[in-house]
């Protein structure tokens, strides 16, 4: 599903132009919902005709509450799009467009049931093709060979009484953080890498379908040292 998220930030100074701007996020799945913050970082000119820019950095808390179907070690999340736009001079509204792909204990269990009477069919299907013997007045027993007769024992599968499934599970805390940068006048993927410390050859992973031109959007992962 995606969750659409918007949100105006009131600056303490005018707002003539967002030089650069990028997203982050931290989250956490707990026993009930999934909890974070929208990180929003970025530099800005108060005037015009100003050199001089400016740096701003927000936290946008969210939460979304979690049914107990969902397999919590199942949930994959990320921002999906984001846009931005200056309001009232003084106001950056932002839309945020959230993610979430998750699992559910009623389709897992309606799986392994599937998988489990499929196996019975097959079971039961093996059975009667060794069973259809001519119809003959000799006794089965004679008919098979010995080596036959043992293999016709066929075993049920060894299946629990009760199967138990902990809805609850244990409490998994996952951290997911990257980055959304829209490209400025000058700035290339060269540029982006020194910036982020980022190697190019991941930067064309994650963007293999974007122009690199002012506007774009660039996809930023997290680097791992």
């Amino acid at each position: 599903m995606i969750v659409p998220y918007e949100k105006e930030i009131v600056f303490n100074t005018k707002i003539k132009e967002i030089c650069s701007i990028s997203l982050e996020y931290e989250a956490n799945v707990l026993d009930e919902e999934l909890s974070g913050d929208f990180i929003l970082v970025g530099e800005y000119k108060v005037h015009e005709l100003s050199v001089n820019k400016e740096p701003f950095k927000y936290r946008i808390p969210f939460s979304i509450e979690l049914s107990d179907d969902i397999i919590r070690d199942s949930i994959k999340h990320d921002i999906n799009n984001f846009t931005y736009e200056i309001v009232d001079e003084d106001t950056l509204k932002v839309n945020i467009e959230f993610n979430i792909t998750y699992e559910v204990v009623e389709d897992k269990v309606k799986k392994e049931e599937i998988e489990e009477q499929e196996k019975k069919n097959e079971v039961e299907e093996n059975t009667e093709a060794r069973i259809n013997i001519p119809s003959l007045d000799i006794p089965v027993d004679t008919i098979l060979p010995k080596e036959e007769k043992e293999d016709n024992k066929i075993e049920e599968p060894n299946t629990p009484d009760n199967i138990v499934l902990n809805n609850s599970l244990n409490t998994i805390n996952t951290y997911v953080t990257y980055h959304i940068h829209i490209l400025d006048d000058g700035e290339s993927i060269d540029s982006i890498s020194l910036k982020y410390n980022v190697p190019t050859d991941v930067l064309k992973e994650y963007n293999d379908n974007i122009k690199w031109e002012k506007g774009s959007k660039v996809l930023i992962p997290e680097n791992s040292d």
